[in-house]
């Protein structure tokens, strides 16, 4: 797969997983039939997809999850239409769906951040404070460097101060230049609106 092959197809599971998670959030028939056709596009490129197609790195790990999602999820629907299904094996599908997905979520998120920076953004990662009874948390702490943050993250888990402070990573999204990006310039970014409403048209024969 070409870089741009990657690309496409990173943003077209993206699209696939939100819409997924549209319809099971509001049940809306419209939005189940752009899920379908979502998936049936993810599905022909993987058939389509030979063996050194596979890159041999973490977008290569990526499509495997996908492929092995999609086939998980096909076995689910087949099996509980029978007439016996069998529950266990319904169950234990089940089961494998949900954390596949939330393994390609998480990569997607990853991917994504990795793509920000290529493209020459800025990623800032805060060390968020939260005292007990405070209405608001604080930075004490940020860089450009995540495994950084994460040690100083740690460092204050360990070491609460004082006991029952919360702490966590929050995500600063930089422009070129270094300073703050708008809201809205963050969404385009993160969620490849443009790219994804593409595939919403596509998907609704809109396109």
């Amino acid at each position: 797969m070409s870089e741009e092959s990657v690309l496409s197809f990173r943003k077209l599971v993206s699209a696939m997983r939100t819409t997924e998670k549209e319809y099971w959030a509001h049940r809306d028939k419209k939005i189940l039939r752009q899920s379908i056709e979502l998936e049936k596009r993810v599905d022909g490129i993987i058939m389509k997809a030979e063996g050194n197609d596979v890159p041999q790195n973490d977008n290569g790990t990526f499509f495997l999850l996908v492929a092995e999602l999609r086939a998980s999820t096909i076995q689910y629907f087949q099996e509980k239409k029978k007439p016996q299904p069998d529950k266990e094996l319904v169950n234990s599908l089940f089961k494998t769906i949900k954390e596949k997905e939330a393994k390609i979520d998480k990569m997607l998120l990853l991917l994504k951040d990795e793509q920000i920076k290529k493209d020459g953004y800025i990623i800032q990662y805060h060390v968020m404070e939260r005292m007990p009874r405070a209405h608001q948390a604080r930075s004490i702490f940020n860089s450009s460097d995540e495994q950084l943050a994460n040690i100083e993250l740690n460092f204050h888990y360990r070491h609460p101060d004082p006991p029952g402070t919360m702490y966590f990573i929050c995500k600063e999204y930089l422009g070129k230049d270094g300073k703050e990006l708008p809201q809205e310039e963050i969404d385009k970014i993160i969620n490849n609106n443009l790219n994804y409403e593409q595939d919403r048209k596509k998907a609704s024969g809109r396109g």
